[in-house]
């Protein structure tokens, strides 16, 4: 793989002559296996905080786009987001005490 290509959000699926279609692994959410989805979005660290921080952030994603929990509409605001980890700040202690005092400042949510 090429430099600057790891992780890539603008992988595009490509469709085999049998109509099956193929994503790449390197892409930022690897869906290439049929039991697992891993997430390529996160820089390295050493940071036990910010280690945790993403796994909360993963664990929270999955659960809040599950079937049935939010529309379509809903899933895509990252408002409605914020408030499903808020309101789960004990499952997601720092998730929560990270979108509270780094994102909503920059992004004016609260």
């Amino acid at each position: 793989r090429y430099t600057g290509y790891y992780g890539s959000y603008w992988g595009t699926p490509t469709r085999t002559k049998h109509g099956e279609t193929v994503f790449d692994k390197y892409d930022a959410i690897n869906v290439t296996n049929d039991k697992t989805i891993e997430f390529r979005i996160f820089k390295s660290t050493k940071d036990k905080k910010v280690l945790l921080k993403n796994i909360e952030f993963c664990r929270a994603l999955v659960k809040f786009t599950d079937w049935g929990v939010h529309s379509v509409d809903e899933a895509k605001d990252c408002r409605v987001f914020y408030k499903y980890v808020m309101a789960r700040r004990k499952e997601y202690p720092y998730l929560s005490d990270y979108l509270r005092n780094k994102v909503v400042p920059a992004l004016k949510l609260a």
